[in-house]
């Protein structure tokens, strides 16, 4: 394993390029996965449009930070962003998506803790959240994975493919392991 923060066992997050933009609007086309991840089938995107949305060189930082994934033998597999970022706060959440060829391989995780050990130990963020719809087997497992807690849901708050689902929520918070033994030692502090 590398010395380079942006890299973990298997894959390195890197800047956005235009290329990646052109390769994840061809990642429209896989309906069943956007219907999951965005919980709706959205309209045709073009070139144009796909660049506007997605950060290319990190143009719409601070609020939103995009990522593409690649293998270390430098493959382009997904893309994960941190976004919803409020400073005051604490906290954000992220969006990703990993190619259909690539699920599974654990690219995912490792993507998400980079993202998470940035904004928990470098930029001091205190709060991860994100949601789901109900049917997302896979997220779900994912996102219990990396340490998160189901925090509750919104019933019937999802409208797709002709019938409502709930959205699950998810969080994790950072705690300071100074803060943890304190309030391991509630006896001695007991107001904490």
């Amino acid at each position: 394993m590398s010395d380079y923060f942006w890299e973990s066992a298997d894959i390195r997050l890197r800047p956005m390029q235009k290329e990646d933009a052109e390769r994840f609007l061809s990642a429209d086309e896989e309906s069943v996965s956007k219907r999951t991840l965005n919980c709706t089938i959205g309209l045709p995107r073009s070139l144009g449009i796909q660049l506007d949305q997605l950060s290319v060189d990190f143009k719409n930082a601070p609020q939103r930070l995009d990522f593409s994934v690649e293998t270390l033998k430098s493959e382009f597999v997904g893309i994960v962003a941190i976004d919803e970022i409020n400073e005051q706060s604490g906290t954000f959440s992220t969006v990703s998506f990993i190619f259909s060829g690539y699920r599974g391989r654990g690219y995912l995780t490792q993507a998400k803790q980079l993202m998470l050990r940035y904004m928990f130990y470098e930029r001091r963020f205190q709060k991860y959240n994100t949601s789901c719809i109900e049917t997302n087997e896979a997220i779900i497992h994912h996102l219990l994975k990396i340490g998160c807690k189901e925090e509750g849901k919104r019933r019937r708050n999802i409208y797709t493919d002709g019938q409502y689902f709930d959205e699950l929520l998810f969080g994790m918070t950072q705690q300071l392991p100074y803060l943890t033994f304190l309030r391991k030692m509630w006896f001695i502090f007991p107001n904490l």
